[in-house]
């Protein structure tokens, strides 16, 4: 029988480490590949949430993981998963992310609704302009083309001198600002138009476009609200025109 000497049980000290550290290299990939097909791309989902979430250092990512790859126990497909896309966006808890697939629908959680009453234009005196700004939440070439037909209309109405303009955003909902901003800056002019609101950035998946919410309301100043931002002075429906137009006419 051969001695055994230091330099063999270091040698077999040596392989045994090389031969765990093996094992635990290959067992992330050992337990994606026991996971569904829909479970894995979640799981890639969730990667991106847990990344870039405005709630990222307060949910319990263990328990976020676990309940959604529980929602999608079973899909044989990435485009299976919108219970389980559903569960994560709740879970997200900022009422504001969202997932909207290739055929446009949506998979949101909001926190808030808003029930506005049916819209009906005013009739304004032929000095004032007038444009109503719709929620929006389209793509990139669809931002573009309204906010260039919203500046046709502009154009249209602007043929007279306008002593004010009254934009109408009764009914909207939200979406994404930046054309609903882009429609009314012939009326803005330049300048720092608006604060920032609840805001996402967009991240691009094989089965559509997930937005994920990464800053929070505030005002011009960039002080952050913690709740809803309510107007200057509440008016029922009936009464909000008129009040527009005797706030152009006089300044308060």
């Amino acid at each position: 029988m051969k001695p055994v000497t230091a330099k063999t049980i270091a040698a077999a000290c040596l392989l045994l480490l090389c031969a765990c550290s093996a094992d635990r290299a290959n067992a992330p990939e050992d337990d994606r590949r026991a996971l569904s097909v829909g479970q894995r791309y979640m799981t890639d989902v969730i990667a991106i949430m847990q990344a870039n979430s405005i709630n990222r250092l307060t949910i319990d990512w263990s328990d976020f993981r676990t309940r959604v790859l529980a929602a999608a126990a079973g899909t044989t497909s990435d485009t299976a998963t919108r219970d389980a896309m559903q569960l994560a966006i709740q879970l997200l808890g900022d009422g504001h992310s969202f997932f909207r697939d290739l055929d446009g629908r949506f998979v949101s959680a909001p926190l808030r609704t808003c029930n506005a009453p049916a819209v009906l234009t005013p009739v304004l005196p032929d000095d004032l302009g007038y444009v109503r700004i719709f929620a929006f939440t389209g793509s990139f070439a669809e931002g573009n083309a309204i906010a260039t037909a919203f500046h046709l209309q502009l154009q249209r109405s602007d043929s007279t001198p306008k002593a004010g303009w009254i934009v109408d955003l009764r009914g909207n909902t939200g979406g994404n600002l930046w054309p609903m901003l882009a429609s009314v800056g012939p009326i803005l002019g330049e300048g720092v138009a608006c604060g920032v609101s609840t805001a996402n950035v967009g991240f691009q998946l094989g089965t559509g476009s997930l937005g994920l919410t990464v800053s929070t309301m505030a005002d011009r100043t960039k002080a952050r609200f913690g709740a809803r931002i309510w107007p200057d002075e509440e008016l029922t429906d009936g009464a909000t025109a008129a009040r527009a137009i005797a706030w152009l006419r006089t300044g308060q």
